[in-house]
């Protein structure tokens, strides 16, 4: 394995954010927008290129996603953006992502979450709107 995955594989179980990276298996709890590391383990001229995870897991970028552009056995961060889990094993749809975009959404979330927070504190008879 190379030393991108095996970090993410130690950093998964520190990390609880919305931007945590993650090596998926087959047995994890897998959403939509969630951020996985793997290698491209195959290239289909017709669909795309497979990125594969733990145990045998599997994931497409579409050729319309640029998937053809990424070499074979490659590390590569993508961000899921389809996911059938009525399948088993399920299918996934990936995009490629690279760690300054997470880090920007990371910084855009958080400056946004600070200005819109007031630091105000609530005294007894204050009247609060529906929350």
């Amino acid at each position: 394995l190379r030393s991108s995955l095996i970090d993410t594989i130690r950093n998964e179980a520190s990390s609880s954010d919305d931007f945590s990276i993650v090596c998926p298996s087959p047995s994890s709890n897998l959403f939509m927008g969630a951020y996985v590391r793997g290698y491209v383990a195959r290239k289909d001229e017709r669909f795309g290129s497979f990125v594969r995870f733990l145990n045998g897991l599997t994931g497409l970028i579409p050729k319309l996603k640029k998937g053809l552009d990424e070499s074979l056995y490659e590390t590569i961060l993508c961000k899921v953006t389809a996911l059938d889990i009525t399948s088993s094993p399920p299918k996934i749809l990936l995009k490629k992502v690279s760690e300054s975009d997470i880090s920007k959404k990371k910084r855009k979330i958080e400056s946004r979450n600070k200005g819109s927070v007031s630091q105000r504190q609530i005294q007894v008879g204050d009247l609060i709107g529906d929350v």
